[in-house]
């Protein structure tokens, strides 16, 4: 479950990264989208943070 857990917080870590997200728009032609809401990327910190405590716990 913890590989499980790394595996979804290394993929959350990519797409939420600008370099990844510019890459992937021009390597498919895509048009510039605007950053993501301030809601959304709260709601991806607070899923780091629950995973991070989750692990801590398990430890």
């Amino acid at each position: 479950m913890a590989i499980l857990n790394e595996s979804a917080r290394a993929f959350r870590q990519l797409i939420t990264s600008e370099d990844y997200r510019r890459n992937l728009r021009k390597q498919l032609g895509l048009s510039v989208e605007p950053p993501l809401p301030t809601s959304f990327t709260e709601l991806l910190g607070a899923l780091d943070r629950r995973d991070e405590e989750t692990d801590e716990a398990s430890s």
